[in-house]
């Protein structure tokens, strides 16, 4: 599964990121603080160590090509 550091290398450094902050909106660990929004507008981690690893920011990513079934699956099991 793909993690915000994938997302950071796959997307930000391939200069394709639209600063949308789907990924930081949509992030299981957010009120952990784990990713926030960068004063370039582009999303970073606030703390490392409180990514849970879901892979959700990435998915949810409108700059990766998504698998609409995925995103529910990974969806439903972070609301629980």
């Amino acid at each position: 599964m793909k993690t915000f550091f994938d997302l950071k290398q796959d997307v930000q450094a391939a200069g394709k990121c639209h600063g949308c902050g789907g990924c930081v909106s949509f992030c299981t660990a957010v009120n952990y603080g784990a990713i926030e929004m960068g004063e370039n507008n582009l999303p970073r981690y606030a703390s490392v160590e409180k990514c849970i690893d879901c892979g959700l920011c990435y998915q949810i990513s409108p700059a990766v090509e998504n698998n609409e079934e995925e995103i529910k699956r990974l969806a439903r099991s972070s609301s629980h």
